[in-house]
């Protein structure tokens, strides 16, 4: 490893590579750089494309199994899974003009 490159930047060529790292050094060098974790969307998104496997997508995104399920729960609880029939809707008084 490149004897300039400090720890993070290591941690960063360890995942980009070092010719890559040292590119950005040199393009960003001074530039503060967060970067955050897989959010809700990312995970739904990783776990589809997982065929919805919780212990895969957990590896691969570096987050815990339980906050895979977490999102999963949050997302389903979210959504509301009945169709509204014709009843609900003379109820909502969709019937008024």
């Amino acid at each position: 490893m490149n004897a300039m490159l400090t720890r993070d930047m290591q941690l960063v060529a360890e995942v980009i590579g070092e010719d890559a790292a040292l590119k950005l050094m040199s393009r960003l060098g001074g530039v503060s750089i967060y970067i955050p974790r897989p959010g809700p969307a990312d995970i739904l998104a990783k776990l589809r494309s997982n065929a919805m496997d919780v212990k895969v997508t957990a590896a691969e995104l570096g987050v815990s199994q339980s906050k895979v399920y977490r999102v999963l729960k949050e997302f389903r609880e979210s959504r509301d899974v009945r169709q509204m029939t014709i009843f609900d809707m003379l109820e909502e008084g969709y019937d008024k003009d």
